[in-house]
């Protein structure tokens, strides 16, 4: 009994450590919890970060994250390789990283509300094997966290309905958002 309460306490401070090691490595900041709105200033993806972190020479360019909650829907536009779906990478690790306790890829004064459900549809989950089409994966997806979807809920969709012909996934998208 002693040597597991023991394990357990070894394990809490080897967690701890991890994370400060990693805060220092990525120059990451715990943002302000008490925010309503998403500032993530200087914010990198922790992979790249970490990536610069290991060989200086890597160039990571960061970027300012800027959204008022009260707007309730988001649309990130660009141009193909502009890093849309890297940002939307960056906010949904940051509300992962924030629920956790974990210091985030940003500056210190950056901001972040705590979610109390994170939901991500991020790449194409088509499989041959199981008969499901790309316009099946995001239909699944969207179908198991809609229902749990609530105040203080995160939901990142990159690129929903992909795949789909633009006149049918228009109205989708449009009813999905509203």
């Amino acid at each position: 009994e002693d040597f597991q309460a023991n394990t357990r306490r070894c394990l809490y401070l080897e967690t701890a450590d991890a994370i400060a090691h990693f805060g220092t490595d990525c120059h990451g900041h715990l943002p302000d919890l008490s925010a309503s709105s998403i500032e993530l200033y200087q914010a990198r993806h922790p992979l790249l970060a970490l990536r610069h972190f290991d060989n200086p020479e890597n160039i990571v360019v960061p970027n300012d994250i800027i959204l008022n909650l009260d707007a309730g829907t988001f649309v990130i536009s660009g141009a193909n390789a502009g890093g849309k779906t890297v940002n939307l990478k960056i906010v949904g690790l940051c509300a992962l990283m924030v629920n956790a306790g974990i210091p985030v890829c940003a500056g210190a004064s950056s901001c972040f509300p705590v979610f109390q459900n994170v939901f991500a549809d991020i790449g194409d989950d088509q499989s041959i094997a199981q008969n499901i089409s790309t316009f099946s994966a995001h239909v699944q997806s969207l179908a198991r966290a809609l229902p749990k979807v609530g105040p203080h809920t995160l939901f990142l969709l990159d690129e929903p309905f992909s795949g789909t012909d633009p006149e049918h996934a228009s109205p989708l998208v449009i009813a999905l958002t509203e």
